[in-house]
C-alpha cells in the first residue's frame, strides 16, 4: 500500500527465525540438550482504509488534513507519522539428565527475552492528530530441578523445584499532535464548542484543554 502522506510503501512482511538444537552424550547416563532460537519481525505496519466518510473525515478537510475517502479496498492512503513494528525474540535453554539406576536427575534452565517497539498513525490521516509510541521488553528465567524413582516396587516419587523471574519494562503513550484542539473544535462546534467553554469555566489559559 502506498502512503501518499509519506511518499513511502507500507503493509509489507519482513520476517524470519532461526533455532539451532544440540545434543551431547558424554556418557549413557549422561546427557545434555542445548537449544537456542532467534526471530525478529520488522515491518511497516499497517494500512487502513476508509470505508465510509462521515463528519470525522469533514473535519479532517476542514483542519487541512488529507484522506483516501470512501476507498475499502484502495491502495493508496494518508498518515503524516512512520509506523513502526519491530519485534524480537530470542531464548537458550539447557536440559541435563542424568540416570543414577534407580534415581534419574533432570534440570532444565532457560532464558529468554522478548522485545518490541511500536509507533503509529492512530487517525489515519495526514493531519497531526495522535500517535501511540510504545517499548515493551520482557525478561524471562526460568529454573527447574527433577528428581525421579525407578523402584520395581508399587510406589515411586518425584521431587521438584520450579523458580520463575521476570522482569518487565514498558513505556506507553498517547502523543497529541499540531492538529488535534482544532480537530476536536471542528467536530464539535468550533467557536461554540464546549471546550472553549471548560476553559473559561476553569479560568484556564486559551489552549489549555
Amino acid at each position: 500500500v502506498e502512503n501518499i502522506g509519506l511518499g513511502v510503501d507500507i503493509n509489507n512482511r519482513d520476517r524470519f527465525n532461526v533455532r539451532a538444537d544440540l545434543l551431547i552424550k558424554p556418557s549413557d547416563n549422561l546427557k545434555v540438550r542445548l537449544i537456542a532460537d532467534y526471530d525478529k519481525l520488522d515491518e511497516l505496519c499497517c494500512a487502513v482504509a476508509n470505508v465510509l466518510s462521515g463528519p470525522a473525515s469533514a473535519a479532517i478537510k476542514a483542519i487541512g488534513g488529507r484522506i483516501v475517502e470512501n476507498s475499502s479496498f484502495g491502495d493508496q492512503v494518508y498518515s503524516d507519522v512512520p509506523p513502526t513494528n519491530l519485534i524480537e525474540n530470542r531464548g537458550v535453554s539447557m536440559q541435563v539428565d542424568y540416570d543414577f539406576g534407580k534415581l534419574s536427575f533432570t534440570s532444565i534452565s532457560a532464558y529468554r527475552n522478548s522485545y518490541g517497539e511500536q509507533d503509529g498513525d492512530v487517525d489515519f490521516t495526514s493531519a497531526g492528530l495522535a500517535s501511540v509510541p510504545q517499548i515493551l521488553d520482557i525478561d524471562t528465567l526460568t529454573q527447574e530441578f527433577r528428581l525421579t524413582s525407578n523402584y520395581d516396587g508399587p510406589l515411586n516419587f518425584l521431587l521438584g523445584g520450579f523458580l520463575f523471574k521476570e522482569n518487565i519494562k514498558q513505556e506507553s503513550a498517547v502523543v497529541y499532535g499540531k492538529d488535534f484542539r482544532n480537530y476536536v473544535l471542528a467536530l464539535t462546534g468550533g467557536a461554540a464548542s464546549p471546550i472553549l467553554l471548560i476553559e473559561a469555566t476553569n479560568r484556564l489559559p486559551a489552549g489549555t484543554y
